[in-house]
């Protein structure tokens, strides 16, 4: 890809200002020869101009020596004797050589070398790389993965192609057939054996584009009954004081392509565990539910980045991504919001060990288990996290509302470590809200924890006792039951009902994914079940070819309680 959209006019100086940075990059060519400088965004632009000119002078010199660059005997722009820069404004007067490389080099000016005019171009739109997913498939949406600088997709230029079927793999060979005109595309019986081609061209460019042909062919795509009709009570958009909710544990690729993940997932084959797979029916489901509200985990930054976020953003979301604490695997949580209805204000995330070490709001939690030795190391080497985005309801008095985010401890026998994690996820919560009188909350997640456990019962009755044995005295004569009292004001109720199950694997089916909201706060308007329970028999089991994850999605839509609208 060429460092500036438009390199292709030799009559034509690029000015790149570079994000997060105090610098410049200036690009021009000058008689066959580039040269390319980076300099400070405060510099005086007479000193600038030297630079540049002496740079482009050793080049033209160097060329010379090396019979590179040949002259005519009329050629009295390039010569061996020297150049002249000089920066002229609207009134072809030289601008002042004390003034600063920010505000002077902009398409007003016109930069000149010897006789020859440069008209300037500041921060041309650019396309840094474009590619297509490795897996693609009939009935699931297609987005170019795309990076972009100085413009935005909807200021560009489209086109797709497919191929004749059964074609050479060789894309030279290819013979194409133009089929659409979009940012996205959908393929159909049509393309099925086919390559495709996208093009895309750069806003009010000629000379600029980008080609990405895909890597293997158009499959056949599975279909689901069961997502077809969850599609269909999802279909119609929430009203203005409506929130739709989704929290959804996707199933990252760093557990599913682990041996012990094959060992589970036996009846599947790797191409079905295959993130790339995956990743198509993950966007077609996300973006059908038209949710306000994405709760996601087991997250990777890659799958957020790189696979999630062009689908989602092209449909409106901005999307919020926290790395799990301390830890070598690419797993997180992520937050996509509708931003039609919300805007960010706030984020206040933090990981769970570190909180309750450290949070003066942890302080009783922390004296609470200081002396269970065991339990204290289990807690502090877990690396779960919570996330915690506050947004501003556009359209609704401007209120403000906070979702949070999270996944506990999935080890079946640490109970007493989630009990832990929630008393410390809602102290959090408790603190927030204590600085935002009657904030509602909402709060999603993969609790791996049942309805009948005490993390589930410390969410929604503000209290919950774990009896442990009392290890702290040496004599074993001596040893003692003690009781852990764990408790809060900042109570919940189960937005999303006690669903009949929410995760299926051959070894354990049962409900530990819930939407939580602040007592008080909100009303349900309606839950979409994951499943009946008359679909399902003892063989039934996940993922499958047609579903992506071992969870259900959780939804539902929600409004705020008249009471505690303001």
């Amino acid at each position: 890809m060429r460092p500036f959209a438009n390199q292709a006019d030799p009559n034509v100086a690029f000015v790149k200002t570079l994000q997060d940075t105090d610098h410049i990059i200036i690009s021009v060519q000058y008689g066959g020869i580039k040269q390319t400088t980076t300099r400070k965004q405060d510099e005086k632009i007479q000193r600038c101009l030297q630079r540049l000119q002496n740079s482009l002078q050793d080049k033209i010199r160097k060329a010379i020596k090396g019979n590179k660059l040949k002259l005519s005997p009329s050629d009295d722009s390039i010569t061996s004797k020297g150049i002249q820069l000089r920066l002229v404004d609207s009134n072809d007067q030289q601008v002042d050589g004390n003034r600063r490389n920010m505000d002077v080099w902009n398409s007003h000016h016109r930069l000149y070398i010897n006789h020859t005019p440069y008209n300037i171009i500041l921060n041309p739109p650019q396309i840094l790389t474009m590619s297509l997913p490795l897996i693609l498939m009939t009935h699931n949406t297609i987005y170019p993965q795309i990076q972009l600088e100085f413009c935005r997709i909807q200021q560009c230029q489209f086109t797709w192609y497919r191929s004749h079927p059964n074609t050479s793999h060789d894309p030279t060979c290819h013979q194409w057939i133009e089929v659409g005109h979009e940012y996205c595309y959908k393929p159909t019986s049509k393309d099925i054996d086919c390559y495709l081609k996208v093009r895309c061209k750069l806003p009010l460019q000629s000379v600029n584009e980008a080609i990405a042909i895909s890597q293997r062919p158009v499959a056949i795509g599975p279909q689901c009954q069961y997502l077809q009709q969850r599609f269909n009570s999802t279909k119609k958009m929430t009203a203005k004081k409506e929130i739709r909710t989704v929290s959804y544990n996707i199933l990252g690729e760093s557990y599913a392509g682990s041996k012990y993940a094959k060992q589970l997932y036996r009846y599947c084959s790797d191409d079905v565990l295959d993130i790339n797979y995956r990743q198509q029916l993950l966007v077609t489901e996300l973006v059908n539910y038209n949710a306000d509200l994405i709760c996601l985990q087991e997250v990777s930054q890659q799958t957020f980045d790189h696979r999630l976020s062009y689908g989602l953003h092209f449909n409106g979301y901005q999307g919020l991504w926290k790395h799990r604490a301390f830890d070598d695997r690419d797993d997180g949580l992520a937050i996509f919001y509708n931003q039609s209805k919300f805007q960010l204000i706030s984020q206040h995330n933090l990981d769970l060990n570190t909180s309750i070490q450290k949070d003066s709001h942890q302080k009783s939690l922390f004296n609470l288990i200081r002396h269970q030795h065991q339990l204290l190391q289990d807690v502090l080497t877990r690396s779960n996290v919570l996330q915690v985005a506050i947004f501003k309801w556009k359209g609704y008095d401007d209120r403000l509302i906070c979702l949070a985010n999270t996944h506990l401890y999935f080890r079946p026998t640490a109970e007493l470590v989630r009990l832990v994690q929630i008393q410390a996820i809602i102290n959090h919560l408790s603190f927030i809200s204590a600085n935002s009188q009657g904030l509602p909350i909402i709060l999603c997640g993969d609790f791996n924890s049942q309805p009948s456990s005490n993390a589930y019962q410390l969410v929604t009755t503000g209290k919950s006792q774990y009896t442990v044995e009392d290890k702290t005295l040496n004599s074993s004569s001596n040893k003692c039951a003690i009781k852990l009292q764990f408790a809060h004001q900042l109570t919940f109720d189960a937005l999303s009902g006690i669903l009949n199950s929410t995760h299926y694997t051959p070894k354990f089916s049962g409900t530990i994914d819930y939407i939580f909201g602040r007592r008080g706060y909100f009303k349900v308007e309606k839950v979409i079940p994951p499943r009946k329970s008359d679909d399902i028999n003892s063989n039934f089991r996940l993922p499958t070819s047609a579903f992506p994850s071992d969870h259900f999605a959780i939804i539902c839509d929600i409004s705020l309680v008249h009471n505690n609208s303001r």
